[in-house]
């Protein structure tokens, strides 16, 4: 199944560490949440919460960092498959969050909760666990590279500033190549309008996003 966050250009993370616990028939679930930058921070996360809760029953878990196609995992730790890592990263892919871990502990209460009722409170405790947090939205910029004849400097750049566009970088040669920074959301505005401004002799070389 298709993330459909992979769908939209707003992200969000949270600030900080955020926590919650429930409780589901005698089991206790203990959710962290963290904001990290890498796949380091997250792991180094989850071996703090297995060594301050050593007695539980299982660490469930999943993180995502970057941009799609971004870098994620998930783990059931022991329980069925599905019924928890996954449950935890659709929480996370649904809220359009990145660069997070969230991590849920479970002490069994001696009561089984079968394959549908352990997905939702894994669910459960990774929602209260974002309720929760607080969160911020993502700046979300892409860098484009345009090649274009040096006589068409003036129109380029005209086009740039009209859509807020930074200039990163820029070379000369047998083509002139420029590098700009703009918001991922006017992105696709701005090189219809380059296109359009130098009847299509400004070409698009490479779009690359990323985040703030």
């Amino acid at each position: 199944m298709k993330d459909p966050s992979e769908e939209i250009e707003r992200f969000f993370t949270i600030n900080g560490t955020a926590q919650s616990e429930i409780r589901v028939k005698s089991s206790r679930f203990i959710g962290r949440a963290q904001s990290i930058r890498s796949h380091d921070e997250a792991e180094a996360f989850i071996d703090s919460i297995r060594r301050r809760f050593h007695d539980a029953t299982h660490h469930c878990y999943a993180y995502r960092i970057g941009l799609p196609p971004d870098h994620r995992r998930y783990s059931d730790n022991g329980e069925p498959s599905g019924t928890a890592g996954r449950p935890i990263m659709e929480m996370l892919s649904g809220r359009c969050l990145t660069d997070i871990v969230l991590i849920v502990t479970r002490y069994f209460g001696g009561v089984k909760l079968g394959t549908g009722g352990l997905a939702r409170a894994y669910s459960r405790c990774a929602a209260a666990t974002l309720d929760n947090a607080q969160i911020h939205a993502l700046l979300v910029t892409e860098t484009v590279r345009v090649a274009f004849d040096y006589g068409l400097t003036g129109s380029v750049m005209k086009t740039a500033e009209r859509n807020r566009c930074t200039v990163k970088n820029m070379q000369y040669g047998q083509k002139t190549e420029l590098t700009l920074e703009v918001e991922k959301t006017k992105s696709d505005a701005f090189i219809r309008e380059l296109i359009d401004q130098t009847a299509g002799k400004a070409k698009v070389i490479s779009r690359e996003s990323s985040h703030d």
